[in-house]
């Protein structure tokens, strides 16, 4: 047998043995319960973890609880040894077993693989935290047979691993048993305790831990949980009077429950939904994601019941059939186990979405339901393409009230109807959607509407399909705006509490206030030598200073090809510089100006290709006037610019380069957006050597940029009298930048003030005035713009300016 034979077989046996474990953990249900558990268990985890690494705490409250439980009766020590064992690893088997006779061999396996995990990593985290044990840490306690534990504390071992054990089988068990399980975890926990193993806070923070890990598997792999089965719903239903010939699960889109059609021993049809307890558990995460994440909005309560649920959807369908809306006629509520069933007539129609060929009437129709439900002063909250239904005489049927709200406020019928629009769009196309919308919406609550057409508005199967329209969104737009004759701009409406810039806005303030302010402390104690300053001198170099941002929106005025301000572009440099001082090597700084010159009405080649034309200027600005400044100094480049590339550093460069040209040669897709992307940059950069003259004039005002950086370092010189020409101030600038971007931080802290002191150092001058004179052009250029570039960041972005 050959070498290639051989691996060939071996491979073969893999993808076997494989395919057959991937049928255990494959396609098998999420349930939503978990993903509280998870939650649950992780803010516990972080708080008893923070609690453990506090030493001192165990004296305040965890001590007169062990105490309590360690100083019971001696008699116990037998029965609280055994207790213990239930933690321990040599448990598995017991565990194992429990899931493969009550639930089948898939959870066995599961419960295996979490057991082992939880332990090794309770090991792993008992090492990170470091926190002793009580016999450690206390001066006198009782041992079980004064056997010594040893090793380190928090967590529990034995709490962790009965917790993940049971966590992964919790679910999955019946009700009847779940009380045993959850005793089990808590007699090990205190068994723990009075053999003198562990604190309290470390049995607390095991259980934590091995929920949130037994919870983290069942959410990856899922969990076997047994559904409603025909024979139960039958049997439920029949004891209601309805007696069913049968029943067959829907192949239909009904989030939040279980679809069925039911067919009557006379030929009835129904459609019913079931609600159970895993579908009101991802009723409360859904609103509950909701409420944090859109400000404004009503009726995100959770309901306490799967019962409430369904009731509410019942009131809201007989609701809407009140007022004269076509909706299926409400049949019964049964309770099935612990579940409720919502039984309506069937209607014969198609959904929007699946429909062949649609008339003009009936999507005038669909509109029309719409607004006599609106009417009624309700909101259906989920009007995407599914939901709506046409028969086969081409009247319209609005379905499915699971998220309708009554009485509500007038945004959320806004939100349906931009709802309705997208989804209507991406089935028949934008014109004839919105000749329907305007023959019934009034063209001023269509005005009201627009700023409500944005993806967060639409549902996640309306936005999952805008996925392969990107263009469709604003083609929509554009088409109301020219039927209502609106030129300007409006603002999207902000339904939005917590969104990517808001949270990245919190994080940038975070990296100001424990990052960059707490830098300051090295200069504190040069601030000092700042009482010798002649302040006569702190005219020119705050001027000078502030004169560098007018110089950098110049650049980008005179380069851009869509007319900017030049007083907001101003701003947009002083928010720029915020950012530079954030997030370090100049990304910040060129992100924000990307986006600004975006939403100024470039697109984003142009706007790619400004930055890079200004980098480039900017660039040239600077070495060539410097190089010619040198020769005529007669001293060599070099003297100023020193990089030493390391070995090391080149062959990670290359690497990353060979693996940059490997994935762009493999994959298809980013190929071609980068030819693309490339293709517009350069046709964007050719178009800016067509006028010499406004390269010219950015070439100037590049030039006057660095040059006022230069006055702004000549005028500290004098400041402090020191015997320094307009020569030294170029050089010892030029150090400075150059250190700023061989080696980027936020702001260029530490390299450019070490490169200014070590250049005034070989100028002769002495250290402390040397100090004194870059703590008084940090101060200038770098601390005292902060305040001032927070405000102008804020300020853009409260406009939409980035």
């Amino acid at each position: 047998m050959t070498v290639t034979s051989a691996l060939k077989k071996l491979f073969r046996s893999t993808s076997k043995k494989l395919g057959r474990l991937k049928k255990y953990f494959a396609n098998q249900t999420r349930d939503t319960r978990y993903v509280f558990v998870f939650i649950f268990a992780l803010a516990v985890l972080i708080i008893s973890t923070l609690q453990a690494l506090d030493a001192g705490l165990f004296d305040s409250l965890e001590r007169p609880l062990f105490d309590a439980v360690n100083n019971l009766p001696t008699f116990l020590d037998s029965t609280m040894y055994a207790i213990t064992q239930l933690g321990g690893v040599g448990a598995l088997f017991l565990w194992v077993g429990i899931a493969w006779f009550f639930i089948n061999r898939r959870a066995a396996l599961t419960v295996a693989g979490t057991g082992i995990f939880a332990w090794n990593i309770a090991r792993l985290m008992k090492t990170l935290v470091a926190r002793g044990r009580p016999e450690e840490l206390l001066d006198s306690l009782r041992l079980f047979g004064d056997e010594k534990f040893g090793g380190y504390g928090f967590p529990s071992g034995h709490s962790t691993f009965v917790a993940a054990c049971v966590t992964v089988l919790y679910f999955q068990l019946d009700r009847a048993y779940r009380k045993y399980l959850l005793l089990a975890v808590f007699a090990v926990g205190f068994s723990r305790m009075y053999l003198g193993a562990h604190f309290p806070l470390d049995v607390i923070g095991g259980w934590a831990l091995g929920a949130l890990l037994g919870a983290t598997v069942c959410l990856l792999f899922g969990v076997s949980v047994q559904s409603l089965t025909i024979r139960q719903i039958k049997t439920a239903l029949r004891k209601k009077g309805y007696k069913m010939r049968h029943i067959q699960l829907a192949d239909v889109d009904a989030r939040g429950s279980r679809p069925y059609f039911l067919t009557g021993l006379e030929g009835q049809k129904y459609f019913a939904k079931i609600f159970g307890v895993q579908e009101h558990a991802a009723d409360w995460l859904f609103k509950t994601y909701r409420f944090f994440r859109f400000k404004n909005l009503q009726a995100e309560e959770p309901f306490i019941s799967s019962r409430r649920n369904i009731e509410m959807e019942s009131l809201a369908t007989l609701w809407a059939r009140n007022a004269g809306v076509r909706v299926p006629v409400i049949v019964d509520l049964v309770k099935v186990r612990s579940s409720w069933m919502l039984i309506q007539e069937k209607i014969e129609a198609t959904s929007l979405s699946s429909h062949g060929k649609l008339l003009q009437k009936s999507l005038v129709d669909a509109w029309s339901q719409v607004n006599l439900m609106h009417e009624s002063n309700m909101a259906h909250r989920d009007l995407r393409a599914a939901n709506l239904m046409i028969d086969k005489q081409g009247q319209a049927w609005i379905i499915d009230f699971g998220f309708a709200e009554v009485s509500p406020r007038k945004q959320r019928q806004h939100m349906d109807i931009a709802e309705l629009l997208m989804s209507m769009s991406l089935v028949v196309g934008v014109e004839r959607t919105v000749d329907a919308a305007m023959e019934v919406v009034d063209p001023e609550r269509m005005t009201r509407v627009l700023p409500y057409l944005k993806r967060e508005v639409f549902s996640g199967a309306t936005a999952k399909s805008l996925k392969s329209h990107k263009s469709l969104l604003e083609d929509l737009k554009t088409e109301i705006k020219d039927r209502l004759a609106i030129e300007e701009d409006l603002d999207d409406a902000d339904i939005i509490r917590i969104n990517r810039r808001k949270v990245f806005n919190v994080v940038l303030v975070g990296v100001l206030l424990y990052v960059i302010i707490p830098q300051f402390n090295l200069f504190r104690g040069a601030l000092g030598s700042l009482s010798s300053l002649n302040a006569a001198w702190l005219v020119p170099i705050l001027i000078s200073s502030a004169v560098t941002y007018i110089l950098a929106a110049i650049v980008f005025v005179i380069l851009s090809s869509v007319p900017l301000q030049v007083i907001q572009t101003t701003i947009a440099q002083l928010a720029a510089s915020f950012m530079s001082k954030i997030i370090p090597g100049g990304v910040g700084s060129a992100s924000l100006n990307a986006r600004y010159l975006y939403r100024a009405g470039n697109d984003r080649a142009d706007s790619a290709a400004i930055l890079a034309a200004g980098n480039v200027i900017g660039f040239a600005m600077f070495i060539v006037p410097l190089s010619i400044f040198l020769l005529f100094k007669g001293e060599s480049i070099s003297s100023v610019i020193a990089i030493n590339i390391t070995l090391r550093q080149a062959v990670i460069a290359v690497i990353l380069l060979l693996v940059a040209i490997f994935i762009l040669a493999m994959n298809k897709k980013i190929k071609r957006k980068v030819v693309s992307a490339v293709s517009s940059f350069a046709t964007s950069i050719r178009e800016f050597t067509n006028s010499p003259f406004e390269v010219a004039l950015a070439c100037a005002s590049a030039l006057a940029f660095s040059l006022a950086y230069v006055v702004c370092l000549y005028a500290c010189f004098k400041a402090f009298g020191l015997n320094l020409g307009f020569a030294e101030a170029v050089l010892v600038y030029a150090s400075a930048v150059i250190a700023k971007s061989v080696v980027p931080t936020p702001g260029g802290l530490g390299p450019l003030e070490i490169a200014m002191v070590s250049a005034m150092l070989g100028l002769g001058t002495a250290k402390p005035e040397a100090l004194s004179v870059v703590v008084l052009y940090r101060l200038a250029t770098f601390w005292l713009p902060i305040p001032f570039s927070l405000i102008a960041y804020q300020y853009m972005s409260r406009k939409r300016l980035i």
